[in-house]
């Protein structure tokens, strides 16, 4: 009824307010990025994180508070304008549900909750139809206290806007790939493994970036956090670049923020420390790391750099 809607729409004004008034985005932030709540495997912030709803960066920039509260509270309130599900019943009496990632002459490929991505041959679809359910399940947040909520919808509010919780520009590293040496790889003599070794090697631990382009040193300690009885050696974050072919052969800058003892690496060798390190590289990817001392690991790094291009997968 009217009365209930106006009623719904006056809850919602009201949470937002709260929210704007005692919310804390940083903190927001570290909610947003729990497992528990699923976030980031669904939606994208600066070109990291999930596809299967709609990107974040700029969401708080485009989007009214209470718009935000009810997108989270109620998902299948209004759904976004290519993010409704398609449901494909098969010849065969199955079915199939997902956001649609990409069709071709021959077959359909839905993307599903959990971002995986299913072709399915048209020749094998019996009936296909617009899903009325938001594949954002609701009741994600009920685990969170009035307080956490707040902070949330703090943070998804200030998404976009100049500042701390802009991710709309590149240049800055945002994948990032963490893992620590030990002293049996000094040992063996492997100590320098992080340098060249896949990021597919289980000893890499795989995060990313806040907002604001930091990789925090909780992010880092989470990653690294060993038995108390392994005794570390040096923790390395690395991240990787493509360098296009107007910049090969030439000089690069990258500028690292960091503390005074980290280091950065660069094809296997030093290139500097902390501020600004020319480098030249030839086209393609690289892989960059900072090397940190275990003992001492920085409030958060950052990675910068205009010549080249930070690979986000």
């Amino acid at each position: 009824s009217d009365v209930c809607s106006s009623d719904l729409a006056q809850m919602l004004r009201d949470l937002a307010a709260r929210a704007m008034a005692s919310g804390d985005p940083a903190r927001g932030e570290m909610v947003y990025r729990r497992d528990s709540v699923g976030c980031v495997t669904c939606h994208a912030i600066g070109g990291v994180g999930g596809k299967v709803g709609p990107d974040m960066t700029s969401i708080g920039a485009s989007a009214q508070p209470d718009y935000l509260v009810e997108s989270v509270l109620l998902p299948n309130a209004k759904i976004k304008e290519g993010y409704h599900s398609v449901v494909l019943s098969l010849k065969d009496g199955s079915e199939w549900v997902g956001t649609l990632a990409r069709e071709t002459p021959q077959e359909v490929v839905l993307r599903n909750a959990a971002g995986a991505e299913q072709a399915v041959a048209k020749a094998d679809v019996a009936k296909r139809e617009q899903g009325t359910a938001s594949l954002m399940p609701a009741g994600l947040i009920d685990s969170l206290g009035e307080q956490e909520q707040a902070d949330l919808f703090a943070f998804l509010s200030r998404l976009g806007k100049p500042g701390d919780y802009d991710a709309s520009k590149g240049g800055v590293a945002r994948r990032w790939h963490v893992a620590f040496t030990v002293h049996t790889d000094a040992q063996a003599g492997v100590e320098t493994w992080p340098l060249t070794t896949p990021y597919t090697d289980k000893r890499w631990i795989h995060t990313t970036s806040l907002v604001s382009g930091a990789l925090s040193r909780a992010a880092i300690e989470a990653a690294t956090r060993a038995n108390i009885w392994v005794g570390r050696l040096a923790v390395f974050a690395a991240t990787d670049v493509n360098v296009p072919a107007a910049v090969a052969g030439k000089p690069v800058s990258l500028s690292l923020g960091a503390n005074a003892v980290a280091e950065l690496w660069v094809g296997g060798r030093k290139v500097g420390g902390p501020g600004a390190a020319s480098v030249t590289l030839p086209q393609g990817r690289h892989r960059v790391l900072v090397k940190l001392e275990p003992k001492d690991i920085p409030e958060r790094i950052r990675l910068e750099s205009a010549d080249v291009t930070f690979v986000l997968d």
